[in-house]
């Protein structure tokens, strides 16, 4: 079961990377890519959260949402690069960051998926 999630995670991630790369081209709005690589960072948040607080995680993705929006910021209207979310869309450390969070949050489920009883 842990790998059939896992498997479910990549496909369903893999997907919405695609869409919004494929909006991106189709609109010439290349900013809609930036959706795609908030969609890794946001999933792996959440399922790093599951681990610890089961489904209530769910909610972990819209704290760091209001986080940002609150303490995210520099005076100059720069986000800090901790935020990975408004980060432009050319921003490296952004996406490693994205992956490195869905890479983590995948393996946390790899070891703490439910269980066929």
């Amino acid at each position: 079961m842990p790998l059939l999630d896992a498997t479910l995670v990549t496909a369903t991630m893999g997907a919405a990377v695609a869409t919004s790369v494929a909006a991106g081209l189709v609109l010439d709005a290349p900013q809609a890519g930036t959706a795609g690589r908030n969609t890794l960072f946001l999933t792996g948040l959440m399922l790093c959260g599951r681990a610890v607080v089961g489904q209530q995680a769910v909610m972990i993705p819209v704290a760091w949402l209001i986080l940002v929006v609150f303490l995210g910021f520099r005076p100059s209207g720069d986000p800090y690069a901790w935020t990975i979310v408004p980060e432009p869309v050319g921003a490296l450390h952004a996406a490693a960051g994205a992956v490195l969070m869905l890479l983590t949050g995948t393996l946390v489920q790899l070891y703490t998926s439910r269980k066929m009883s």
